[in-house]
């Protein structure tokens, strides 16, 4: 039991004991036991007093040897009085502030009131307050479906895209995309990003300005911050140019940093998406099925689709192909590689293909369609 538990339980004995004595008729006064009965409540109360005050200022005091407490008549007990809500951030408090003019502009009953939520998120941009500055130009997003001239932002949300303040520089580059787009709006986000290296966030707003195409000044960049990155911050960069075209030089450094990788999960995501696929990708994605593992086959296929390959790739891939069926780990592999060689097989890979197909080691099935796409290579010149 804790101190102050012993305290309590002392003064609720002395306690009854007094009250006993009071019950028989007795003045506590008149009667020495009675009198002593007092004073030991009275020390009991102050002791009680004196923990809980300890336990309210702080861990280290509550714990710290207790020392003899006299009793002390009219001594106040402190105590602490706390709302239970804490203070709201300075983020939260611009959100909630945000979040209402929002509210006014997406209503469809009164046009009033939509205009002054739009005045009203526009000042708020331009305010000096960092986090609602963020704020509201990250509203512009969640206004796209709402009817108003969208380039009445424009100058107030190019104005910040050189702010002093990190969060507000990358909602200003985000809020552009919601805005009438014009000529140099792309030069400009380069600019921006170009002074401030740190801002790898914005790089992918630059591509989209660009149109899902990274090459030339952009392409720079991406192999600038891609040079500098560490695993970690270079995966989410990499993550950036999924779906998009890049030139090889941004390819031959996303490689770079997929060569320090330590888990291989979202990296199969991201050299299957990159586009077009040329042949260093295509060795690295070989390497990967050659292991037992299913993700690889799954995600890394639109990577070998003809759409995707570039001439030199696509040899290079039936080549690779034809060597690795007979080895191939697993079903999704298999399939793969029969994949490839029947869009980019060639009389080359016949040879291949016809052995594997005479091999009785081999389930019929695939001895069947190893056959059919020898047959289609043989045709192919």
């Amino acid at each position: 039991m804790t101190r102050g538990m012993w305290v309590v339980l002392g003064l609720l004995l002395v306690s009854n004991a007094a009250w006993f004595v009071h019950a028989q008729g007795e003045t506590p006064a008149a009667d020495p036991d009675a009198a002593a009965l007092t004073e030991r409540v009275a020390q009991l109360e102050a002791q009680l007093a004196e923990a809980r005050a300890a336990r309210e200022e702080g861990p280290e005091l509550a714990s710290s040897q207790a020392r003899p407490v006299q009793a002390k008549p009219g001594r106040k007990v402190r105590t602490v009085e706390s709302s239970g809500d804490p203070k709201p951030t300075a983020a939260a408090d611009a959100k909630r502030r945000v979040e209402s003019m929002k509210a006014d502009v997406l209503q469809i009953e009164d046009p009033g009131r939509r205009e002054a939520g739009l005045v009203a998120i526009g000042r708020a941009i331009a305010d000096r307050d960092p986090a609602l500055a963020a704020a509201a130009l990250r509203s512009l997003h969640g206004l796209r479906d709402a009817t108003y001239d969208k380039s009445r932002f424009r100058r107030a949300v190019r104005a910040r895209l050189d702010d002093a303040d990190t969060g507000v520089r990358a909602a200003a580059a985000y809020a552009l995309l919601q805005v009438e787009a014009e000529d140099g709006d792309l030069e400009r986000v380069l600019d921006i990003v170009e002074a401030h290296p740190e801002d790898t966030g914005q790089l992918i707003v630059a591509a989209w300005l660009s149109k899902n195409r990274v090459e030339g000044r952009l392409a720079d960049l991406y192999v600038k911050a891609l040079g500098a990155a560490d695993e970690r911050h270079g995966k989410g960069i990499s993550n950036q140019l999924r779906g998009m075209w890049v030139a090889q030089e941004v390819e031959d450094a996303v490689l770079g940093v997929f060569a320090k990788r330590s888990s291989d999960s979202l990296w199969w995501h991201i050299l299957g998406q990159i586009r077009p696929t040329r042949p260093a990708r295509v060795r690295v994605i070989f390497e990967a099925l050659a292991k037992d593992d299913s993700g690889p086959p799954q995600l890394l296929n639109r990577a070998l689709a003809a759409h995707n390959l570039e001439p030199e790739a696509a040899l290079l891939a039936a080549d690779l192909a034809a060597e690795g069926l007979p080895s191939a780990p697993n079903h999704l592999a298999r399939e793969l590689m029969l994949q490839v060689l029947r869009e980019h097989g060639g009389p080359r890979h016949v040879a291949a293909l016809e052995a594997y197909a005479a091999n009785d080691m081999v389930a019929e099935a695939l001895r069947k369609e190893a056959a059919q796409v020898a047959e289609a290579a043989a045709r192919r010149r």
